[in-house]
């Protein structure tokens, strides 16, 4: 179910300390808050500002209250507000949109390990079939629980580029979207079109061969280190990855294009004897932006040096 008006606060128990630091939450890196929309390839500040999305939309806005204003805040403080809500008690499934005068972006919120439906739907490893190629049952049907409301909501930004993006179970349900959402039309205009591109971090596999080349946005597929949730389900099962893939080495500010033959062996290995649990560190999606965003101010300094000479 969509929900509108969200950017007033309510008359929680929220402190003005505690709405006033929620604001800070984009000020360390506010000059990396304008990525080149305009450019369809792969950016380091506009993957540093999905990042953000993917791990800001795992707070409990649903509940409302104090969770929900400093929500509010945080988006504020980047420039941005929302424009609808999206949740659905029965699959678990939660997403926002949020958008400023640039760009929208559609965020869907991962795994939560403690909720038995999101547990449910990761389990539902059985792919079934789609207008082409075979994609996650669980994935696509908490993606259709939500489907509706995330059109009617996407009619309040026409003409606005739009971005998806999610973590863990959320990178699984903003790829199946964004797959959906190319086949859409709003009014007369096909939303394919309108689609800039999807980011997504520490993804599971989705679907097969064929579904992969149903896509026609860019797909950019972020890897952080030893991410174990990125081998499952396993190649043998038919699974592949969809997208471009970038891997964050160990070493902060460090990534490549690719994932390296011996880190390929090794997720393998750790596959197949299940020693999930000392990797799931390098899932956390915390760990996913501060890489990013390191990457991305080794990446633009120059950023920096105009701002130091008053945009010179």
């Amino acid at each position: 179910m969509a929900v509108e008006n969200l950017n007033t606060a309510s008359m929680s128990n929220a402190t003005s300390g505690e709405l006033a630091e929620a604001k800070k939450y984009f000020e360390s890196n506010g000059l990396l808050l304008n990525p080149p929309i305009k450019r369809a390839a792969y950016s380091d500040r506009t993957a540093w500002v999905m990042a953000s999305m993917a791990q800001l939309v795992y707070e409990r806005f649903e509940e409302g209250g104090k969770t929900r204003d400093l929500l509010i805040e945080k988006l504020k403080g980047g420039g941005f507000k929302i424009v609808a809500e999206f949740n659905d008690e029965r699959t678990d499934t939660q997403a926002f949109l949020v958008s400023n005068d640039d760009y929208a972006v559609l965020a869907f919120r991962g795994t939560e390990v403690t909720k038995k439906a999101d547990v449910m739907t990761d389990a539902k490893a059985i792919k079934v079939s789609v207008i082409e190629g075979r994609v996650h049952g669980g994935f696509l049907s908490g993606y259709n629980s939500i489907r509706e409301d995330i059109l009617s909501a996407l009619k309040k930004v026409p003409g606005l580029p739009i971005y998806i993006t999610g973590h863990s179970l959320g990178a699984a349900l903003a790829t199946v979207a964004t797959n959906y959402l190319e086949n859409e039309v709003i009014g007369k205009a096909p939303l394919r079109d309108q689609i800039a591109a999807c980011y997504t971090f520490g993804s599971p596999r989705v679907g097969n061969k064929q579904y992969d080349r149903e896509f026609k946005s860019p797909i950019y597929r972020v890897v952080n280190t030893t991410d174990i949730v990125t081998v499952v389900p396993l190649l043998l099962m038919g699974y592949i990855h969809i997208g471009d893939v970038r891997f964050l080495e160990r070493k902060m500010g460090e990534y490549r294009r690719g994932i390296p033959i011996l880190q390929r062996i090794f997720f393998f290995l750790m596959a197949i004897f299940r020693l999930f649990g000392p990797l799931v560190g390098d899932h956390g999606i915390e760990q996913y932006r501060k890489k990013l965003e390191a990457i991305a101010q080794d990446r633009n300094l120059e950023l920096y040096f105009d701002a130091r000479s008053g945009g010179r």
